[in-house]
């Protein structure tokens, strides 16, 4: 969850994250990243637009934190 990726080295964790999924599924490590970072960015909005403002932006924030690693 957000709680936990913004507590700690947020690149390092959500690439660990997809190393084990890649790992479980089969998959392409790089295409988890791609697809989680898209799915965080509509999520965070989804989520703020609801009225979920707080979890809405910690998901954003989250989502912002990866995209400066590339």
């Amino acid at each position: 969850g957000n709680v936990e990726l913004l507590a700690g080295d947020t690149v390092v964790l959500a690439k660990e994250r997809c190393e084990f999924l890649a790992g479980l599924t089969n998959t392409n490590a790089e295409a988890i990243w791609q697809w989680g970072f898209i799915e965080r960015v509509s999520t965070g909005l989804l989520l703020t637009q609801l009225g979920f403002e707080d979890e809405g932006i910690a998901t954003l924030e989250v989502a912002d934190r990866l995209s400066k690693s590339k």
